[in-house]
C-alpha cells in the first residue's frame, strides 16, 4: 500500500499540479482540463492518517471535513446532512451499534467519522498519560 500511496503522490504532484497554472499547462492534459479550470477537488474517504489526501490536508491544502454527523449545542447527534431520506437519527444509532457489536468501531470512525486514527487503534492511549483531554478517568498510579 506504501508504494501505491507513494505512486499516487508522485503522480498527483508531477501531472496534476503543474497543470493548474494556465501558463504551466501542457498539451494533452490542459485540454483534458479545460481551459478555465484551475482548481483541483480531491473526493476521498479518509482511510488512513498518512494517504495523500491527509498529507495534503498537514501541507496546507484548503479541505473540509464532513462526517455522517456531528453533536449540536446540546449535545445531541445530529446528521450532518439532515435532508438525507435514510440517514436520521435512529439509523445512526442502529449502524454505530451493530459496528460496536461487531467490535469494529475504528472502521465506522473511519468511513463516517473521517477519523482515521481512533483512540482504540492506538497502543498508548490519551488516558494513560494524564491529559487534559482524557476522559475523566484517574492516571494509572506507577508501583
Amino acid at each position: 500500500m506504501r508504494c501505491r500511496r507513494g505512486a499516487t503522490k508522485r503522480q498527483f504532484l508531477a501531472q496534476i499540479c503543474p497543470n493548474r497554472d494556465r501558463r504551466r499547462r501542457r498539451l494533452g492534459l490542459a485540454r483534458a482540463l479545460g481551459r478555465r479550470r484551475r482548481k483541483v477537488r480531491i473526493y476521498d474517504t479518509v482511510r488512513d492518517a498518512e494517504s495523500v489526501p491527509m498529507q495534503l490536508h498537514k501541507n496546507g491544502w484548503p479541505t473540509r471535513f464532513i462526517p455522517v454527523s456531528y453533536l449540536d449545542e446540546a449535545g445531541v447527534e445530529q446528521p450532518s446532512w439532515p435532508e438525507h431520506p435514510t440517514i436520521t437519527p435512529e439509523w445512526l444509532d442502529r449502524e454505530r451499534s451493530m459496528y460496536a457489536r461487531m467490535g469494529e468501531l475504528d472502521i465506522w470512525e473511519r468511513e463516517y467519522m473521517c477519523n482515521p486514527a481512533t483512540q482504540a487503534d492506538r497502543t498508548f492511549q490519551t488516558s494513560l498519560f494524564g491529559s487534559s483531554r482524557s476522559s475523566g478517568r484517574s492516571r494509572p498510579s506507577m508501583r
